[in-house]
């Protein structure tokens, strides 16, 4: 079975890199071919600037080792503007005015600027953000857009020996308790954070790459009313059931799911 399972793998990264990026790549040329040059002049810089949503928005030219993956990543989020449009969604129509916010996994900074431009009082929104590449960047958006969260470069754990490896893949990382070709983690529980800056959370975004069933197993969530998360464990039945116990026994109830993403409200 771990034989057929490496074999079926392999098929597949084969068949994404080498047949499916490069056809999505030539139909949106087809469709698309002035968009497309744009965004093939655009990767041949440093950084790429783009409008999204409303905001400027810097991204590393490279967000997918392979060519034909690179170029329709970038297409697919910005030119055709699909970045995260799950959380948006949701974002948009389930956040308060009102919320105080803690917000797990910051990556660009996208999903935080649109959630700090609908708060009063844009102070109350904490991002972190583990990586430090995407720290760069979370830094910089939130910088180039004038806007007010508060951000660290670091994780919410328990555990304060947590060491975190990059990956080729700018969407990628990994978590792990071995030091090498690793960097040490900063790591903080929920009330250290809401200590510092004076604030009683009550709602948590979280696009932590698997990592939130730790949050909702081993954290304080006792202030938290409203959880948007994407979830990372749809297809695993057993992991996914489990997320849907664990919030159900502090008294969420599932109020919607759009994509992987879902908003849980007590």
């Amino acid at each position: 079975m771990k034989n057929y399972l490496i074999r079926y793998l392999f098929k597949y990264h084969l068949f994404r890199i080498y047949i499916y990026h490069p056809a999505l790549f030539l139909f949106n040329f087809i469709r698309y071919g002035k968009l497309s040059f744009k965004i093939l002049k655009t990767i041949y810089k440093n950084d790429c600037f783009y409008n999204l949503y409303g905001f400027k928005v810097n991204s590393p030219s490279k967000l997918d080792k392979y060519f034909f993956a690179n170029i329709n990543t970038h297409f697919n989020c910005f030119a055709l503007s699909n970045y995260e449009l799950s959380e948006k969604y949701l974002i948009e129509k389930y956040l308060d005015k009102t919320d105080k916010i803690l917000e797990l996994g910051g990556c660009l900074g996208v999903i935080s600027l649109i959630t700090n431009s609908i708060l009063n009082v844009k102070s109350n929104h904490i991002v972190l953000e583990i990586d430090e590449l995407k720290f760069k960047y979370l830094k910089l958006n939130k910088h180039v857009n004038e806007a007010k969260f508060n951000i660290i470069n670091g994780a919410i754990s328990d555990n304060n020996k947590m060491y975190y490896m990059p990956s080729s893949n700018f969407w990628g990382g990994q978590i792990t308790d071995s030091i090498k070709n690793t960097k040490s983690i900063n790591t903080y529980n929920i009330n250290e954070i809401e200590d510092e800056f004076q604030i009683k959370f009550n709602t948590l975004i979280m696009d932590i790459e698997g990592g939130e069933i730790e949050i909702f197993e081993k954290q304080d969530l006792k202030y938290i009313k409203k959880i948007i998360f994407e979830n990372h464990y749809t297809n695993e039945k057993e992991q996914n059931t489990k997320i849907a116990k664990i919030l159900k026994g502090f008294g969420y109830k599932s109020i919607e799911t759009n994509g992987k993403v879902e908003v849980w409200i007590k």
